[in-house]
């Protein structure tokens, strides 16, 4: 870290408490007050599991910590190692099934770039890694893993190697932690299930602790430190706007201009975080309120205090959805962004999220659209009740 970003995550960080402190002031109980302290102070405590495979998922780690992309993202999405390699808790690409191997077939001028910079350096300590999976990608059929498997062996074969002697876990030789790809050892996972009987599970043959193998986030959710402050800023940002106005004294103003002088300075591409929350449409339904864009119904502060996942509860709600896998480079600050970025969240109540999908925000709103005017078409009152 450099002087300016110390500076950032200092003040930050004292944004963050003033924010979460003046947020639990509105809550009597103290049981209500921890949960408002837990729910903002979480919000890149933990990631969710998406494109990881449960066994080798770190589960309730850090968005900052390290994580596995599919070689699928990379190549779809055309990144670079050079753009890999500024995940801060470092970074393996996953080639899955016979991803590594169709690859290493093809002459190298065809090979991917990515590729040719990790093909030899399996389980690398360097920042950016790389491992082979063999895993089901939701074809029901295990024809494709099985044969995967056979490359495998017959690579390893030719390379004077045993499975159990590259199989992923945790380098007992090291302390533990969530990043870094000094703290693991191997580059070999595989799980076989469907199609036939003998189901087959690389670490279960060799007896390793699934414990010994939880090893990364998903790229998907992954976000720096700075980018983690700034996500949890925008979010507590909005929540401001869940206080009713009569109880919006002296303390609610000055902090809301202590954040919006912050935002100012925060530049995502061509976008300050300021300009994006005052212009954000969960604001400008209701000016100054804070409105779930996707049922249009107000947010009130007491709902972040809803601690099952009920209609009402609250989500962590993204623009652009994490299982498109939207990665940007931002030239400006030098990192690769993932969905988890400031500028593609917002909170909406639990059934908005789950009516949304997959569908972008602008996408949902579409598509609502066009369904209205085949319901006007046909009649809605022509509707059974």
């Amino acid at each position: 870290m450099n002087k300016i970003d110390n500076v950032i995550i200092k003040e930050s960080n004292q944004l963050k408490t003033l924010g979460i402190n003046h947020l639990k002031a509105y809550f009597s109980s103290s049981k209500d007050q921890d949960l408002i302290k837990q729910k903002f102070s979480n919000i890149s405590g933990k990631t969710g599991q998406y494109f990881v495979p449960d066994k080798l998922f770190q589960k309730r780690t850090a968005r900052k910590n390290r994580a596995l992309i599919p070689f699928e993202h990379v190549v779809k999405s055309k990144l670079t190692y050079d753009q890999l390699n500024t995940f801060e808790g470092g970074v393996a690409v996953e080639f899955v099934n016979n991803d590594y191997f169709d690859q290493l077939d093809l002459p190298e001028f065809q090979q991917n770039l990515v590729f040719k910079k990790l093909k030899n350096k399996l389980g690398s300590n360097d920042n950016v890694s790389a491992i082979i999976n063999i895993r089901g990608t939701g074809d029901s059929s295990s024809q494709v893993q099985r044969a995967a498997l056979e490359r495998l062996e017959e690579f390893l074969k030719k390379n004077n190697q045993k499975v159990e002697d590259v199989l992923l876990r945790r380098d007992s030789r090291v302390d533990y932690s969530g990043q870094g790809n000094d703290k693991w050892k191997g580059y070999v996972y595989y799980s076989i299930k469907g199609g036939q009987q003998d189901a087959r599970d690389s670490h279960d043959d060799h007896g390793i602790l699934s414990k010994d193998v939880q090893l990364f986030n998903p790229s998907v959710e992954y976000a720096g430190l700075i980018v983690s402050d700034d996500i949890t800023l925008v979010l507590i940002y909005f929540a401001m706007f869940s206080v009713p106005n009569n109880l919006r004294n002296d303390k609610w103003k000055d902090l809301i201009t202590k954040y919006l002088n912050y935002f100012s300075t925060r530049m995502y591409g061509d976008r300050s975080l300021k300009d994006y929350v005052i212009n954000h449409i969960s604001l400008k339904l209701k000016d100054g309120e804070l409105i779930d864009p996707i049922q249009v119904r107000p947010i009130h502060i007491k709902d972040f205090a809803i601690k099952n996942r009920e209609e009402d509860s609250l989500d962590i709600t993204h623009q652009a959805s994490v299982n498109r896998y939207s990665y940007v480079w931002d030239k400006g600050l030098g990192i690769l962004l993932t969905a988890a970025r400031p500028t593609n969240l917002f909170w909406s109540k639990h059934l908005s999220n789950m009516m949304q999908q997959d569908f972008s925000l602008k996408e949902y709103f579409i598509r609502q659209r066009e369904i209205l005017v085949k319901w006007d078409k046909y009649g809605i009152d022509k509707l059974d009740e």
